[in-house]
């Protein structure tokens, strides 16, 4: 009867054991199809610029001022180098954070609310949807604008949520995206998965840097940027290749510059 009962548990503890294998590997197989979704590519016969302050603040675009007459800003604290320069340039730049009470100096391009960005309207939070915003400033029929959103990790559920329409309104989309080393909770890839979708149903990544104030970590194996820059093109107005590029570029800085920037020579951006 002991030997039998050994053959139990041995017999229970090799099928616990295969179950934990295969657990992993679907979680693994399913952290790398979700860091596919941030796979940058290269475009043909464009060229990039830096716009604000070569520290955190500043973001790399396609050059492509002349094309857009609006900015969305959404995430502003005490930061303003990229909102200064895009007015400077001629844009209107509505601004929108509903954690300050103002902006750290004022410019007659700049139209901030106390307002923050969701995927619906939740107007006692202070929070709208983009298309509710976008209609706000008039803006439902412009189709050349530049978004730029930095909300703490809210930005997988607003565009988890967002209207295709509303947000094919804008030519490009600069983000810093968090959080990621968490893609190993299922919630939070579920929502990271279905937000990066919808981004790139008419969207393409073709810049990414990451925020050395937070370090990579190894997910399941895969070494993953806690904290993303990433610029995106409406894919409608460039060609695209395959990325070449080696990140990060010159045209980079460390978010903390008494820190070495993070190099992204792993998958899915090497």
């Amino acid at each position: 009867m002991a030997a039998q009962g050994n053959r139990t548990n041995t017999a229970e503890c090799l099928l616990a054991q295969e179950t934990g294998r295969m657990v992993s590997l679907f979680r693994n197989s399913e952290i790398m199809d979700a860091l596919l979704l941030l796979r940058p590519y290269d475009m043909i016969d464009k060229q990039k610029r830096r716009f604000g302050r070569a520290l955190d603040g500043g973001y790399v675009l396609l050059d492509d001022t002349v094309n857009f007459d609006s900015v969305y800003s959404f995430g502003i604290s005490n930061e303003i180098s990229f909102e200064k320069e895009m007015a400077e340039l001629g844009k209107a730049v509505y601004m929108y954070d509903h954690t300050i009470d103002g902006i750290p100096e004022n410019h007659p391009k700049f139209f901030f609310h106390r307002k923050g960005i969701a995927g619906t309207d939740r107007p006692d939070e202070q929070l709208f949807s983009l298309e509710t915003l976008i209609s706000e400033n008039g803006n439902k029929n412009n189709s050349n604008m530049l978004l730029k959103l930095d909300v703490e990790g809210a930005e997988f559920e607003v565009f988890e949520k967002v209207d295709l329409q509303a947000l094919s309104q804008f030519r490009q989309i600069a983000i810093e995206i968090h959080w990621l080393a968490k893609l190993w909770e299922q919630d939070f890839r579920k929502t990271f998965v279905n937000g990066m979708r919808r981004l790139l149903t008419n969207f393409s990544i073709v810049h990414v840097h990451a925020n050395n104030n937070r370090q990579a970590v190894f997910i399941e194996g895969f070494p993953i940027a806690d904290v993303l820059e990433i610029t995106l093109v409406r894919s409608d107005i460039v060609s695209l290749r395959p990325s070449r590029t080696v990140y990060p570029t010159n045209l980079d800085f460390p978010n903390n510059p008494r820190q070495p920037d993070v190099l992204l020579w792993f998958f899915p951006f090497y």
